[in-house]
């Protein structure tokens, strides 16, 4: 069981498959507005065989997909994070669905409750992948669309994919663990500065940047294995959601801090 704040270790391992991982080829555009997150799933789909192009919101998304389609060299598959600045997930994919991208989209989200999958299928998303995921379930979904057999045209979307437990895509021996040490290490000396922000938007009473805040932590804390502080983000913006009271969530945006803070301190 993980303590609070912890994260997984390069030693834990998923269960092994019970056959050899489908082979992929393609080329990905990775559309994640946070950098920490861009790091794990470029360095994550790179070890997949898959040729990466990261796109920091859903407007430079639309003009690098739409300058790729021109160059006559389409992405095979968009990975579409949802809430971005400019230009969120729902809108760049209704955008790029309007202007003729017939290409797979994935929505690639934070967001875990009941309706989002409809929502991002409704924008014009194929399918639904949730954070945190494991690198099996990642696998999975990106052989349905860059594995050696593609998809029928007929074939209706996948089953949510979200995971049950709190997961990582550092567990199992797809990555080198020093590397996942050093990335796990990067995230940690985040965690004071993030927990400052936080902090600071509760005290200024700034309802949405709490919000972007939590929800930011939430899923980057999830890919990075820090399953309670995600979990406790994760709470934290269902009841900003829920329009609680800011005076009503003090407590909880200290127990998040806190746990920021005690994780950022730990040696291990």
């Amino acid at each position: 069981m993980l303590q609070s704040g912890q994260a997984m270790t390069p030693s834990s391992k998923e269960s092994s498959p019970a056959s050899p991982p489908i082979p992929l080829h393609g080329r990905v555009l990775l559309v994640e507005d946070v950098a920490s997150i861009q790091l794990v799933l470029a360095t994550v789909l790179r070890q997949m065989n898959l040729e990466i192009e990261i796109a920091e919101d859903g407007l430079v998304a639309c003009q690098i997909a739409e300058k790729s389609r021109a160059a006559g060299n389409a992405f095979d598959l968009i990975l579409m994070d949802i809430q971005m600045p400019r230009l969120n997930g729902y809108e760049a994919t209704r955008w790029l669905r309007q202007h003729g991208w017939r290409g797979p989209i994935v929505a690639l989200t934070a967001h875990a409750r009941a309706g989002d999958r409809e929502k991002c299928l409704e924008a014009g998303c194929d399918d639904y992948i949730a954070k945190p995921m494991t690198t099996t379930g990642l696998r999975e979904m990106l052989a349905r669309y860059l594995g050696p057999e593609p998809l029928p045209a007929d074939q209706p979307a996948a089953a949510e994919t979200v995971a049950t437990e709190p997961m990582s895509l550092f567990v199992g021996d797809l990555l080198d663990p020093i590397r996942v040490a050093a990335l796990i290490a990067a995230f940690r000396g985040e965690l004071s500065s993030r927990a400052e922000r936080i902090e600071r938007a509760a005290q200024q009473h700034d309802r949405k940047g709490l919000l972007d805040l939590t929800h930011q932590l939430k899923g980057t804390a999830g890919v990075y294995g820090f399953t309670t502080i995600a979990e406790t983000a994760g709470s934290l913006c269902d009841r900003l959601r829920a329009d609680d009271e800011l005076k009503v969530l003090e407590a909880a945006v200290s127990e998040l801090v806190q746990r920021c803070r005690q994780a950022a301190e730990s040696p291990t």
